[in-house]
C-alpha cells in the first residue's frame, strides 16, 4: 500500500507483434519478477495476432503464475488463438 492507494494490477505496456515481443520481452519478464513479488495481476496490451500468446508463454516461462497474467484487447486475437491463451491458464479481456 502507498499511502491511501492500493495497487491492484501491474500494466505492461504492450507489444504490437511478434518483432515488438522480441524487443520489448525484457518488460514481460520485469513484470513477472514483480508479479511474484507483489501477488499482483499483470496486464498486458497487445494488439491483434500472435504477440498476446507469446507473451503469455514468455511470462509463465519467466516465472509468473498463470491465473495473474491477463491479455487484453484480445477481441481481435481470433478463437483459436485466445483458446490457447486461456489453456494456458492465463485470461483474455475484450473491449
Amino acid at each position: 500500500m502507498i499511502g491511501d492507494f492500493r495497487p491492484w494490477l501491474i500494466r505492461e505496456a504492450g507489444l504490437a507483434n511478434t518483432l515488438g515481443l522480441l524487443s520489448r520481452g525484457a518488460c514481460v519478464r520485469a513484470a513477472a519478477g514483480a508479479s511474484q513479488r507483489t501477488g499482483l495481476a499483470v496486464t498486458c496490451h497487445t494488439g491483434g495476432g500472435p504477440a498476446g500468446l507469446a507473451a503469455a508463454k514468455l511470462f509463465i516461462s519467466s516465472g509468473g503464475k498463470p491465473a495473474r497474467f491477463i491479455v487484453a484487447h484480445a477481441d481481435g486475437h481470433g478463437l483459436e488463438r485466445n483458446r490457447e491463451v486461456a489453456d494456458l491458464g492465463a485470461w483474455v479481456s475484450f473491449d
